[in-house]
């Protein structure tokens, strides 16, 4: 079985609650986007936006914001088949 390092329609994206995010005061207060997208998953509806010159960005749907984030290819780091991780800072 061969493996793909390409992000793909369908795969999920976690988004972890970094260091500086904790600490900010947003957060901190309850802002209620930065308390519900930080530490969710979504799922990938976009997995290259050609069309709108970002080829190298996805189109993620979040249900916990109710909505979607572009989300750079280059921050996803591979968790396994069908599964990445936004790199933590």
């Amino acid at each position: 079985m061969a493996l793909c390092n390409a992000v793909n329609v369908g795969d999920s994206v976690y988004v972890p609650i970094h260091g500086f995010i904790k600490k900010s005061c947003d957060y901190a207060n309850g802002d209620k986007f930065m308390n519900t997208f930080y530490g969710s998953t979504g799922t990938v509806v976009k997995a290259r936006m050609v069309e709108e010159g970002m080829p190298n960005h996805s189109l993620v749907h979040f249900d916990s914001i109710g909505g979607e984030q572009v989300l750079p290819h280059g921050d996803m780091t591979r968790q396994g088949p069908g599964a990445w991780a936004i790199r933590k800072r």
